[in-house]
Parts: C-alpha cells; structure tokens; sequence
C-alpha cells in the first residue's frame, strides 16, 4: 500500500513539474503495483491511477482519450470519485470549447458533492470526507462556464460561493469584476433595443444606406 501511494505522489509531482515521461512511468508503475494487490479491476482499487493517466492526457491535450480514461473511473472507489469524475470531464469538455456540455457536468458534480457533505451534516460521513469538500472548486469551474456562456448573474452567484475558500486569489476577483463588466454591457444593449423601437415603425429591414 506504501508503494502505490508512493508512485501516487510521485505522479502527482511530475505532472506538476510537465514532466510527462516520468509522470507516464510513475503511473504505469502504480497501475501495475494496483493490478498485482487487487486482480479485480472493477473495484475502485486502481481509480487514483486512472484518474492521474487521465490527467497526463489532459496535460498533453489529448482530450478525446482523456474522457475514454475517465470513463474508467466511475465505478467503484469512494463517493467523491464520482464528483472527481464528473468534475474532470467537465474540465475535458472546456477545453474542446463545448462551454454547455461542461455547465452540465460541472452542475452534476456540484450536486453529487453536496449530497455527499449532506451526509456527512447527519453523521454518516467520516471527517476526512469533509476534508475532501470540492465544492468551491467546482463553483469556480461552473462560474467561468456560464461567463463564457455569457450567463453573468449566475456566473457571479458561483464565484461568491468559491470566495470562501478562493478569497486570497486575484483571478476570482478579476472573474467577478468580469462579470460586473459583462452584466453592464447586456443591461446598455438591452436598454439601447428597447429606446430604439418606435411605436409607428413595425419592422426594419436593410442594413447602412438601404436600411428602411
């Protein structure tokens, strides 16, 4: 059990550093050191290996395998696996630009991370459970989602809730003032369409010097 948390960490710390071909080695270690404890590949035994060749993929900008990986990892393992799993394909779908797709993910992993911290409010939940709360990460990811999805209300509600943990960051607060920007713009536009409008006029066609 030492030796695969140690390949683990070792993974972890090469990712960091973009050290692909020692973080790729670490991995292929800690799976094969997963395999030989565990013959059972259904359980949740070598989801944290999954997870971190996942994320080499994802770090390589390979997102199409990145997703396949993590399909991988939605069986078996801990609650919060689930909320990992949902978080990490919505940051997947981001990257490929498919800005809704990520909304939904992100939006599910919420959920999933709030039933499990309501468990634990009722004490069926170890302390260590808590101590894995993704909640404001998420609310970050939601928020910058539903910024590009120009949705800047709602944007700024998540990036309130990831102030409580996220307050000493200055890109939460340059998110917020983003939003603050990019509500002011659809309020002027919005204002502008409505005083635009004349009650004679029933439509307008053309554009420049043939508008009518």
């Amino acid at each position: 059990a030492f030796t695969l948390l140690l390949h683990y960490y070792k993974a972890q710390l090469h990712l960091m550093n973009k050290s692909m071909k020692s973080s790729k080695r670490e991995i292929k270690s800690a799976l094969a050191t997963a395999a030989q404890r565990d013959r059972d590949t259904a359980t949740g035994g070598n989801s944290p290996g999954l997870f971190l060749k996942a994320n080499l993929e994802y770090v390589r900008e390979n997102y199409r395998k990145s997703i396949k990986l993590l399909h991988g990892c939605r069986k078996g393992g801990a609650p919060e696996n689930q909320v990992l799993y949902l978080n990490n394909m919505g940051c997947a779908h981001f990257r490929m630009g498919k800005h809704n797709a990520a909304s939904f993910y992100f939006l599910k992993a919420l959920r999933e991370n709030n039933a499990i911290q309501a468990q634990g409010q009722r004490g069926r939940v170890e302390l260590p459970t808590h101590a894995k709360d993704r909640g404001p990460a998420v609310q970050y990811n939601l928020g910058l989602q539903l910024l590009l999805a120009e949705q800047p209300e709602h944007a700024f509600a998540c990036f309130q809730e990831a102030s409580l943990m996220y307050y000493n960051r200055p890109r939460l607060w340059l998110r917020l003032a983003e939003c603050c920007v990019s509500a002011h713009v659809h309020a002027l536009a919005s204002s502008e369409k409505a005083h635009s409008k004349s009650d004679v006029v029933r439509s307008v066609v053309g554009d420049g010097r043939a508008r009518r």
